[in-house]
């Protein structure tokens, strides 16, 4: 502790703090620097919600599809938070859009796990090896995420 005190008085540390202030103040204006926050805000809220609406009217199990609904909801959590203390825009719903994309997220790696298992095995097998413990992991991460993918139809659901 006391060396990180030190460092944070240190003449190394201001001159970070200042490089980063001089990189902020010439970083290049965004093409909405000069929108007014809450309008940009509500509309970026309403693009993101919209895309989640899309995904969600399609009902595959798809691993692609699923990770583009866990990327939206994110894009959707992260636009909420950010919109800061605009009038409610649905910010009651920011716990059940990290839910979903916790459990998303669980899922879609037990499922990769389970590819990944599967094909380890088949290297294994050609070896010559015993393939009964990655047989094992590969089942029991098909079923996390077979668990997990009725927990997301749950949660997205009431989205």
């Amino acid at each position: 502790a006391a060396e990180l005190r030190r460092a944070l008085r240190s003449d190394a540390w201001f001159r970070t703090l200042d490089a980063l202030d001089d990189l902020l103040r010439r970083a290049p204006a965004g093409p909405h620097a000069d929108d007014d926050a809450a309008t940009f805000a509500t509309r970026r809220i309403r693009h993101e919600r919209a895309r989640v609406g899309r995904l969600l009217g399609d009902p595959s199990d798809d691993l692609d599809t699923l990770h583009e609904v866990r990327k939206a909801a994110r894009r959707l959590r992260y636009a909420l938070q950010a919109a800061g203390d605009v009038p409610d825009v649905g910010k009651r719903r920011l716990g059940r859009l990290r839910r979903v994309q916790e459990t998303l997220g669980e899922t879609l790696d037990a499922a990769h796990a389970a590819d990944a298992y599967r094909r380890l095995a088949a290297v294994a097998a050609q070896h010559g090896e015993d393939t009964f413990g990655y047989g094992v992991l590969a089942t029991t991460e098909q079923a996390a995420s077979t668990q997990g993918l009725r927990r997301s139809r749950k949660l997205l659901a009431r989205l």
